[in-house]
């Protein structure tokens, strides 16, 4: 695939959580978090995962193309190792902040997700998975919208598209 040219668009709200790494490709993204002025929080559980934006810059030059739905008052925040940094951000949040992974300060530490069974599962499964050097999981999206429609004949014998509708 040639990587110079980005499709589509990501709309998000709410935080996203994963046990290893996060990758957001497309021409834009549209994030926000759940109320206004909140908190978007994009977390990896395992130390050496990576939340990474791969995104065009604006054509401004302000900053990568992921724009805050909420007009710039959320705060983005990221757990755990990233590919942004401030002017990455540019303006698009009130505020950016980076942290660690949320297994950071307790990969040792097995209290940590005794009360997740989720995140053992993906950490078993993640773990498992790097022996093997497999992918965990990735999705291809080859089409992201319908072709547009033409209504209109050019010529009075010639069927119209089915997905048309006539109104009378």
């Amino acid at each position: 695939p040639n990587l110079d040219i980005y499709v589509g668009k990501i709309n998000l709200i709410g935080n996203v959580t994963t046990y290893s790494d996060q990758v957001f490709r497309a021409e834009q993204m549209n994030a926000g978090a759940k109320t206004l002025g909140g908190e978007l929080v994009f977390s990896v559980v395992d130390r050496s995962a990576s939340v990474i934006f791969n995104l065009p810059m604006k054509s401004d030059n302000t900053g990568i193309n992921l724009i805050n739905s909420n007009n710039g008052r959320d705060q983005l925040v990221i757990n755990g190792l990233t590919n942004l940094n401030n002017s990455l951000v540019g303006s698009s949040f009130s505020e950016y902040t980076q942290n660690q992974s949320l297994g950071f300060f307790n990969s040792q530490s097995d209290s940590f997700f005794s009360n997740r069974p989720l995140l053992r599962k993906l950490r078993a499964q993640a773990e498992l998975t790097k022996e093997e050097n497999l992918v965990v999981g990735e999705v291809t999206i080859d089409e992201l919208e319908e072709e547009s429609i033409d209504c209109a004949r050019p010529q009075v014998d010639q069927p119209l598209d089915p997905r048309c509708k006539i109104q009378i």
